[in-house]
């Protein structure tokens, strides 16, 4: 959820809104901006849930090769807040979220609101978070479902993974990437459960390549390090470990396992008092 800072200077004080009062959202325009690709089983219900009080729908559809486009359309016949916009070619969630940023502002949205058009944001916690926005005490707001272990079992396992991409320096705990193969076992631990993935490529390509970190279809895990290992000062190429996600089992939240295992080999653990504190201060589901 976004204050659009330009707009706002320009036209509108929200910092001025009410204190210690309810607030009536509907006396402010509020922007939803949902960004779409492959959302056919879901985007209905979601412009259905989307409050009366946000005056515009924008919905981003990011050429996507089902029917999301169509049934948009649809929903607009019923809904006249909603406008439709077709990206020729898929630009990715930041291109979607760009172009419908940009409609916002010519709209004259005093917030912008962020949804997904999967159906995984509960919009009954919108007020909670557009409350700080309107009353003048943030820019922008956030919240965290990672710190609710029921909400973060209900969420997709492609959602809670996807290409996630970790980064390491080569002399440190990826050093014993040097040593990975083909076919071995990777476990990531977190909150939510432990996670298998088996690896199957090794691949070393420049600074620069960074199609490594594009989206993938299924579940994958991007390990990145300098290369090569042995080199003293700035490494001019990067070791990639592609792996492919196998298998999953929850854990209970109050466990404190390691955060990478290759399968077999001690875990490496680490903890600091700034990362606790971070974690303990977000608390609201996330949106």
């Amino acid at each position: 959820m976004t204050f659009p800072q330009t707009q706002a200077s320009r036209s509108f004080d929200l910092r001025n809104g009410p204190q210690g009062e309810a607030i009536a959202f509907q006396n402010y325009t509020i922007a939803a901006v949902i960004p779409c690709y492959r959302v056919e089983r879901d985007i209905q219900p979601v412009l259905q849930a989307v409050p009366p009080y946000i005056k515009h729908i924008i919905v981003v559809d990011d050429a996507s090769p089902d029917s999301t486009a169509d049934l948009v359309t649809a929903s607009a016949k019923e809904d006249d807040r909603i406008l439709l916009i077709r990206h020729p070619s898929n630009q990715g969630v930041g291109g979607a979220m760009v172009t419908g940023y940009q409609k916002a502002l010519e709209l004259e949205a005093q917030v912008v609101v962020k949804i997904d058009g999967d159906g995984q944001m509960d919009m009954d916690h919108l007020p909670k978070l557009l409350e700080p926005l309107i009353e003048g005490k943030a820019d922008y707001t956030k919240g965290n479902r990672f710190r609710d272990f029921r909400s973060l079992q209900r969420m997709p396992f492609i959602r809670r993974v996807g290409n996630m991409g970790l980064a390491g320096h080569r002399d440190t705990f990826f050093r014993r990437l040097r040593d990975i193969r083909a076919s071995d076992d990777i476990r990531v631990v977190t909150t939510g459960g432990t996670f298998t993935f088996k690896v199957n490529t090794l691949t070393v390509v420049s600074p620069k390549d960074t199609w490594v970190l594009n989206p993938t279809r299924t579940p994958t895990l991007t390990l990145v390090t300098c290369y090569p290992f042995t080199y003293i000062g700035s490494a001019p190429q990067r070791f990639i470990v592609h792996a492919v996600a196998s298998a999953s089992v929850p854990i209970s939240p109050g466990a404190q396992p390691p955060l990478l295992t290759p399968d077999g080999r001690a875990p490496a653990r680490a903890s600091t008092p700034r990362g606790r504190a971070r974690a303990a201060s977000a608390r609201r589901p996330h949106l």
